[in-house]
């Protein structure tokens, strides 16, 4: 018997080369189940910044506000615009609708009706809700909004189109309310520079 027991011993130790003691499945450097290995090398979650610190307060703008201002979202203007309304006409605290062609809807009416609702929607709001007295409305020179949608209006450059528009807007805003002031201007782009002209309502 003990023969026996020797012969497997030595096959044992054939196999594994002389080193059993590796593969005895009662290794004391083990750790106990529940425990967490602090040598193993498996990579630990990266760190991420706390979303609920709050790192910086900011302040809140007055309700009273001074006009609505209607512009593009084009981001090449947008600097020029709020530098242009602060700066040049001096206000400082208005309400802004920035949208893809600006005043566009409003002469287009009939062909995007609910491009149109969606703006004057807006534009109400803003009158009826913060008591808005003063209106300024923006188009400008190589609007893509104009671009893309001239297949609305093919017989008429966009140019001439969004200065038309311009005129659509102030007249229906005159219209459906009273006491309120329109002003109308165009961007136009000339050496890499904005800069604003005023258009005359219609008489």
């Amino acid at each position: 018997m003990s023969d026996h027991r020797n012969t497997k011993g030595r096959v044992w130790e054939a196999l594994t080369g002389g080193r059993a003691n590796q593969f005895h499945t009662h290794d004391t450097a083990r750790p106990p189940a529940g425990r967490i290995d602090t040598d193993s090398h498996q990579a630990e979650p990266p760190q991420t910044k706390s979303t609920s610190a709050v790192s910086r307060r900011y302040s809140l703008d007055s309700p009273e506000v001074e006009a609505l201002v209607v512009h593009c979202a084009d981001p090449r203007f947008q600097t020029a615009f709020r530098e242009f309304v602060t700066d040049e006409l001096g206000i400082h605290n208005y309400v802004p609708i920035v949208i893809g062609g600006g005043v566009h809807a409003f002469g287009v009416q009939s062909l995007l009706p609910k491009n149109f609702k969606v703006l004057w929607e807006q534009i109400k709001f803003a009158v009826t809700q913060r008591n808005v007295r003063q209106i300024i409305i923006i188009n400008h020179e190589d609007c893509l909004w104009y671009e893309r949608m001239k297949g609305y209006h093919p017989s008429i450059q966009s140019i001439l189109k969004s200065k038309s528009d311009l005129k659509t807007a102030a007249d229906i805003i005159l219209h459906d309310f009273s006491g309120i002031h329109v002003r109308m201007f165009w961007a136009a782009i000339e050496s890499g520079q904005v800069y604003f002209t005023e258009i005359a309502p219609t008489s």
